[in-house]
């Protein structure tokens, strides 16, 4: 059996909020990555909610993408 799930995924570089400093222990000006994703079932119902923010001096992100069959 194969489920068909499809995601929708913003990512954005932007300045961290007050929670973030705390939790990353760093400062306003220093930057983030921020990851939204949804994922949604076969019917096209969300089954997945993930919100993250990474430092954004520390990490390469490398995507793919490929067109469907």
């Amino acid at each position: 059996i194969q489920i068909e799930q499809y995601f929708v995924l913003t990512v954005e570089a932007r300045r961290p909020t007050e929670e973030e400093m705390e939790k990353l222990q760093i400062g306003p000006s220093d930057p983030v990555l921020s990851f939204t994703q949804t994922t949604f079932n076969t019917r096209s119902l969300p089954v997945e909610f993930v919100k993250s923010a990474i430092l954004g001096d520390r990490y390469k992100l490398r995507i793919m993408l490929k067109p469907s069959a």
